[in-house]
């Protein structure tokens, strides 16, 4: 298998340090493999791992696939491939954690190859963990690498990053992404570029999110507009947004005010956010109360704020749809 079946297309770029590092025979003691979410930054540290560990790694130096290592790694198996992450969704990785795997890494690794720690996310390590991460850092063994993989590098110590060497996994041109996308889904064209547009150029969390996740947003920004136009109550349609992702609903109605302010300010079309949804968003923006705009925007800035502290959902969502609905002009 060639390198085009075994990474994803903007890996390609990426694999040429990582299997240089394997062929110089210069493996980083530690590495941090950062970018926007959903760009598979895990798959291409797994790969990695696999290369690392495999008795007779193939030409462009990914793994055989034959030898008892890679059987073992096809078992998920390998006791030279541990992998760190959180014990439950919405849980860090805490200090126990971290100290049971540094008594594993005293420990030599089992097999002739390179031991590989995937740490994922490395920057839901609690401050506990990391300070004892770091301890070990200070003092890594022999023929181990460590992998950090992070959508948010900035809220890691200084001192671990500063240990560490650096990837950054870019997003991928456009044409690329709906072409890899079409390959992995039935969707149309139009709706790929719109997903893969909300998702920010990320094209793992454009799929992951969905043509029902467009019709969703559909709905909602449907019911946003009715309360823009008195048809509908901002306490009722609270109420039956409570159902929905809140983190989802405040960056869909952020993107919303971001781009009627840019339709005020007659900006070029291409810097609009939401395209699909151009022409409603133009033929509204003329109706509302400009600087009320702004006071919702930051209103919908700091709520995203508060996503980390105890809330009330319904009082969040009530209080940015009743600002909505008041700075629309009457007819």
């Amino acid at each position: 298998m060639n390198a085009t079946t075994r990474l994803l297309p903007w890996h390609l770029q990426s694999w040429e340090p990582l299997s240089a590092y394997i062929k110089q025979q210069r493996i980083p003691q530690a590495m941090m493999i950062y970018g926007a979410a959903g760009l598979g930054k895990l798959q291409l540290a797994k790969q990695l791992s696999w290369s690392l560990a495999c008795a007779n790694p193939d030409s462009d130096y990914f793994n055989c696939g034959r030898c008892s290592s890679c059987k073992l790694i096809q078992a998920n198996s390998h006791p030279d491939i541990i992998q760190v992450e959180p014990e439950a969704q919405g849980k860090n990785i805490s200090i126990a954690q971290i100290r049971e795997l540094t008594a594993k890494l005293v420990l030599k690794p089992q097999f002739s190859g390179i031991r590989t720690v995937l740490i994922h996310p490395a920057d839901q390590m609690t401050r506990a963990a990391a300070n004892g991460f770091l301890k070990y850092l200070e003092e890594p063994v022999a023929r181990t690498t460590l992998l950090l993989i992070t959508e948010n590098s900035k809220l890691l110590p200084a001192t671990i990053i500063s240990r560490c060497q650096k990837l950054l996994i870019h997003a991928p041109k456009t044409e690329t992404a709906i072409a890899w996308m079409q390959q992995q889904s039935n969707a149309t064209e139009q709706d790929l570029r719109t997903l893969l547009q909300l998702a920010q150029g990320s094209p793992l969390k454009a799929l992951e999110n969905g043509t029902e996740n467009l019709q969703l947003r559909k709905a909602c920004f449907d019911t946003w507009i009715a309360l823009a136009d008195r048809r509908s109550e901002a306490l009722d349609v609270a109420a039956n947004w409570q159902q929905y992702d809140l983190e989802q609903l405040l960056t869909w109605l952020t993107s919303w005010v971001m781009d009627l302010i840019k339709h005020r300010f007659q900006l070029h079309p291409e810097v609009v956010f939401n395209t699909d949804l151009n022409t409603a968003l133009k033929d509204l923006s003329p109706r509302l109360e400009f600087n009320s705009l702004f006071q919702l925007y930051d209103l919908l800035l700091l709520s995203k704020m508060r996503m980390t502290t105890q809330l009330n959902k319904q009082l969040m969502l009530e209080e940015i749809l009743i600002q909505w609905q008041q700075l629309t002009k009457q007819e």
